[in-house]
């Protein structure tokens, strides 16, 4: 019987994963291939992602040159190939699936009624805030809180009702009003942000915040 060199043969699986922003360190997949000949086993990448990945060509440990993004990419296609000494190949087709991580609001912006002295009566709606937040479909609550003693002066003449901003027990004169907002994300994440608020003259429409 003469013997043939035979390519490495996996044993390893067709799956990762990788936390978003994890660490372009963190192993995502390890490749793991035995030579019949028991001869040493080199690994390399190719495929649609292959690119975005680098591989230990002793270890087969794969690694992200960046951080994935969930909300970007969720999933990598790519093949692993392992070489024997001879220079046999064999190849296993992987998928990276990329797991979301809740990740905290951005901004919380506010879009002035344009309220005037005449309309900004008690509980009169002053405006609505609405939250920006990198994570699609994230669900937000509203509030107001402590600033820098400047940019939450005006606190206490306000009250918020979902993402509603509203006047609070007693009616707004003309004149510019500072207060802080936090958006608050379904997983308890926090975003504060400074709004001014203009209220015009009785007939001359209210000013923007922001």
């Amino acid at each position: 019987v003469t013997d043939v060199n035979e390519a490495s043969a996996f044993t390893s699986g067709t799956t990762g994963t990788v936390a978003e922003n994890a660490a372009t360190s963190t192993v995502v997949y390890t490749a793991t291939a035995t030579d019949p000949e028991t001869g040493a086993v080199s690994y390399s990448l190719s495929g649609t992602d292959a690119a975005s990945f680098s591989i230990n060509s002793s270890t087969g440990a794969v690694t992200l040159n960046a951080s994935a993004n969930y909300e970007t990419k969720s999933s990598y296609s790519l093949s692993v190939i392992a070489a024997d000494a001879a220079s046999n190949t064999s190849s296993k087709a992987v998928t990276i699936s990329v797991t979301n991580v809740n990740e905290a609001p951005t901004a919380a912006n506010f879009t002035n009624a344009g309220l005037d002295s005449a309309s900004a009566i008690t509980g009169a709606s002053v405006g609505t805030l609405a939250a920006v937040d990198p994570d699609a479909g994230d669900t937000h609550s509203f509030t107001l809180v402590a600033g820098n003693g400047s940019n939450d002066a005006d606190n206490s003449k306000f009250t918020i009702a979902g993402s509603t901003l509203k006047v609070g027990g007693t009616a707004l004169t003309a004149g510019t009003y500072h207060v802080m907002t936090r958006t608050t994300d379904a997983g308890g994440l926090t975003f504060d942000q400074a709004q001014t608020i203009t209220i015009g003259a009785a007939g001359g429409g209210g000013g923007g915040g922001g």
